[in-house]
Order: C-alpha cells, then sequence, then structure tokens
C-alpha cells in the first residue's frame, strides 16, 4: 500500500493496513517457519493466509531498526535470503537475520528471556540456517523489547536435524497437493494448539518432536 499527499487522509486504518499486511506466498513455496512448528497449522495457513499479529509487526520493525545500526558498526550480512529445492517445482525459502564470519545469528525480540524448553522451534530454524549457508555455528540473539536485556546462546548443531526437517517439508508439500492435512508433527511441541487460530478446524493433539 502506498500513500501520496492529497489522496487521502491518514487514519489509524491506514496505519494498519501498511503494517499489517498477509505473508504472500510465489506458488509453491515453503516457509522455514512452516515446518519448524505445527505441520497441520502450516497447512491451514498456506489455504487461509492470516494478516501480521502486533507482535510480529513490532518484532519486524525491530529487526530493521537493528539491522541498520549494526551494518555500520561490524562486517556482517543482514538478512540473507536462501531457497532449497524440494522436487516437484516446491521450493523450501528463509532468511537468516545476521552471517558473521562463519556463524548464523537469528534474533528474537520477546517479552522476556525465553526459557531451554520454549526455545526448541527456534533452534530447528538456526538448524536449518546453519545447512543452507554452511555454517560451522549457530546463535539465537534474545532481546528483551522492555528492558534490552540480551542473552545470547549457542545452538547445540546436531547431526540429522535438518535432514529431516527438509523431509518434513517434502511430506508437507505432499499433503498441500493432495489436499490432506498433515498427520505427523501435528504438533511439533506442546502447547502449539493453545494459542492457534486454526484449533476450532484442525482437531489433533499429538505431539511429534524433533530434537534440536
Amino acid at each position: 500500500m502506498v500513500l501520496t499527499p492529497g489522496e487521502t487522509v491518514l487514519t489509524p486504518e491506514n496505519f494498519r493496513q501498511v503494517f499489517f499486511t498477509t505473508r504472500q506466498r510465489d506458488g509453491k513455496v515453503i516457509f522455514v517457519t512452516d515446518i519448524t512448528r505445527c505441520l497441520r497449522r502450516a497447512y491451514y495457513s498456506y489455504f487461509n493466509p492470516q494478516p501480521s499479529s502486533p507482535q510480529a509487526v513490532v518484532g519486524q520493525l525491530l529487526h530493521r531498526a537493528f539491522a541498520s545500526t549494526l551494518r555500520d558498526k561490524i562486517g556482517a550480512y543482514f538478512e540473507v535470503g536462501f531457497s532449497i529445492g524440494l522436487g516437484r517445482d516446491w521450493v523450501l525459502k528463509g532468511r537468516c537475520d545476521m552471517l558473521f564470519a562463519d556463524s548464523v545469528y537469528e534474533f528474537k525480540f520477546v517479552r522476556s528471556i525465553p526459557r531451554a524448553k520454549e526455545r526448541e522451534g527456534y533452534n530447528l530454524q538456526v538448524q536449518l540456517y546453519c545447512h543452507a549457508f554452511r555454517a560451522r555455528k549457530g546463535y539465537l540473539v534474545f532481546v528483551d523489547r522492555e528492558t534490552f536485556d540480551i542473552e545470547i546462546v549457542e545452538v547445540e548443531l546436531r547431526d540429522g536435524v535438518a535432514e529431516s526437517l527438509l523431509d518434513d517439508a517434502r511430506y508437507l508439500a505432499d499433503c498441500l497437493e493432495k489436499g490432506i492435512p498433515p498427520e505427523r508433527a501435528s504438533p511439533r511441541f506442546a502447547g502449539e494448539c493453545e494459542y492457534c487460530e486454526f484449533v476450532e478446524v484442525c482437531g489433533m493433539g499429538k505431539v511429534e518432536e524433533v530434537k534440536a
């Protein structure tokens, strides 16, 4: 959406339309965040894309500010995209927040620093990013939005995790083509159903985890 002087009066709704966009997919595209959480949620969101949440909008703005500030301070690459072919024209796409030397850094702007158990989905993201960029190390950078406390956690890179997630991506692509909701990794972690916008049409409750 583009606003031009004289075209309209700026209103709260205008501003919301600028920030609260719906993530668009270009054909047979699966995002990294689709497969590091519940596959069934990814299935429903593919056919029923949802607008960005307030938390996601704030996170996006902070990501941009963080990258803009750091870009002139350190010799790193920011918001580096990648794609991995899955077969049958399907593609897995993702974007790493920062590449520095031989390491991947993923920023998370949170209300409070999460406990180890609450980081599992984030760990899986870093596993895939390290695989895509052949990075030797991966880190999660947690930034408390209120206090600006920062915690940097190195993610243990384990053999087979990225390959397992890529297999999940192929499985999800197959389910999307057939129009059949996934059954495995649905949900991937305990507690996902509690906040899922598709819980009423889904009905799954078991947990199948890929260890990060």
